[in-house]
């Protein structure tokens, strides 16, 4: 099961410099939001969920596990 963001873009093999480059924000920034630290927009967040091949909803639910600290996401 995937925690977070970063499990999901982690198992796709997707460093975080490259995952900046498909969606177009730096690194520094895509960083901060796998933290919970600052959220994506609806665009980004969709440009997110496209270069990792994962479903929008996925994503969501990721970003939600990640902020509030569950354990695991379906």
């Amino acid at each position: 099961m995937l925690t977070s963001l970063r499990d999901i873009r982690i198992a796709r093999r997707v460093s975080l410099r490259e995952l900046s480059k498909k969606v177009g924000v730096h690194s520094t920034h895509l960083s901060r939001m796998e933290k919970c630290e600052t959220h994506p927009n609806v665009v980004l967040a969709f440009r997110w969920s496209d270069a990792l091949n994962v479903d929008f909803g996925q994503l969501y639910h990721a970003s939600l596990a990640s902020e509030n600290g569950d354990a695991t996401i379906g």
